[in-house]
Order: structure tokens, then sequence, then C-alpha cells
């Protein structure tokens, strides 16, 4: 038998109305997963499984709710399309400087680089510039930021990883970290979003963060198992092309 907590519960009888609520025992009996408090939102606002609840509530023999690692991609995905909802056309001068590292390792040149070049330099210095004003001015809240990127059009990882944080917390949504990965002498530190942790996760070691364990990434628009996504970064962070290792840190 699988036991959903008050919380859950709670929000079940607010979202579906409490005629059904003589029937969450019975969904409980039924349902082959574990609904935990940190997630309550996860599969109830973001996850295609609200539908599967209000499924198995109406009608109990009908049992189609996703599994906790399903849920977490999907509510990784939902997460990013609202992002870019809200920031539909924003660019980022450090996903230019990828492309720009490829094409130097290839040897290439060409006007089509050199244009590259120079479209990221003007990005970046627009972008430091706004970032900069911001510090000397101290407009360090949310707000300012989202008023800046809409502004300037540029967000880089970090900013990124900050705003979806802000997302999901503000979703209700808990277990989740920004992680933040370095090497030595290539292009490859990079933030990104981490989310279904293990309870006893080391984030330095990804191989503790349990097999729920969700990247949500808004610079590269990637979300994934973990394991999948880190592999996808050992390639376009050129990590395997400078035979580097990563290091993991929670980032802030």
């Amino acid at each position: 038998m699988i036991e959903h907590d008050i919380a859950c519960r709670n929000v079940i009888n607010n979202r579906l109305g409490t005629e059904n609520k003589e029937n969450i025992q019975q969904t409980n009996n039924q349902s082959n997963i574990d609904i935990s408090n940190d997630n309550v939102y996860n599969y109830l606002k973001y996850a295609p499984c609200y539908n599967a609840v209000c499924i198995n509530l109406k009608h109990p023999q009908v049992n189609v709710l996703p599994s906790v690692l399903e849920s977490n991609i999907n509510l990784g995905r939902n997460i990013i399309k609202e992002f870019y909802k809200q920031f539909p056309s924003v660019e980022s001068s450090t996903l230019l400087d990828i492309e720009i590292m490829r094409r130097d390792l290839n040897n290439e040149n060409s006007r089509e680089l050199d244009l590259l070049v120079e479209k990221r330099d003007k990005m970046f210095d627009k972008y430091k510039k706004t970032l900069d004003k911001r510090i000397q001015e101290k407009r360090f809240s949310m707000e300012e930021l989202i008023k800046d990127i809409k502004a300037s059009n540029i967000a880089n990882c970090g900013d990124r990883a900050v705003i979806v944080d802000d997302m999901l917390h503000k979703n209700g949504y808990n277990n989740t970290k920004i992680v933040n990965i370095k090497g030595n002498n290539c292009f490859n530190e990079h933030v990104f979003n981490v989310i279904g942790l293990d309870k006893n996760a080391d984030i330095t070691k990804p191989e503790t963060w349990g097999e729920n364990a969700v990247i949500i990434d808004a610079w590269a628009n990637k979300t994934g198992k973990a394991n999948d996504i880190i592999d996808f970064y050992k390639d376009f962070l050129l990590y395997n092309t400078c035979n580097q290792p990563m290091y993991f840190n929670e980032g802030t």
C-alpha cells in the first residue's frame, strides 16, 4: 500500500474538490508511486499525472501514474518552457563561446567565424556593462535580474539557473540545487539546476544523486536524467576534447 502524506492529500482535495475525498484511500491502495511532500506540485501542477490522479479518483480501476523519474523530467521540461515563454528571444555570449571554440579546434578560418567572434564580443560587452551597473547600483533582487535580462536580451548559464531555481521554489518544489562544474584548461565552467536528489546526495559526487535526479539546463535547453546530461556535457563543453575530469560543487 502506497501512503500519501497529509500535505499531498490536502492539495489533491483542494485541486479536485471535496467530492473526491472518499476516493483518496482507494487511490492510495491502487497507485504504484509515492508522491512525497517535496513533489506535490511536481505531480499535481506540472506533470501529466495530474490527469492520471483525476482518472484514478473517478475511475479507480485505471492506474496510469508515471514514475518519479518521469515526473521529474516532465517538471524540468515544463519549467524550461516557462523560462522561454518569459524570455522568448534571449541569447548567451557563452553559448557563442562554445561554438567559436569548436570551430577553432577544427582550424576553421572563415568570414563566418570572424562575424561570430564579433557578435560574441559585442554581446559580452553589453552583458558585462549591464552586470556591472546592477552591482554598482546594488540591485540584487530577482525582479531586477529579470528586468535586466529583458532589457538586454542576454542571459548566461548562471542567470538562467538562478531564475529556474526561483521558479521551482515558487511552485512549491524544494528538492533542488544549483550546481557548478569546472575544469582546468579549456572552456568548460558551467552552472545548472538539479532536482529529485536522494536525501543522502553529495553534490560533489553525481553518483550519489540517486536514480530520480534530473538536470534542468535552461542555457543548453536540456532536461533529462542526470547521468545522461552529464554525458552530454562531456562532449558539448569539450571535456572529452580537453581530456579533463569534471569537478562538481554547489552553486549560489
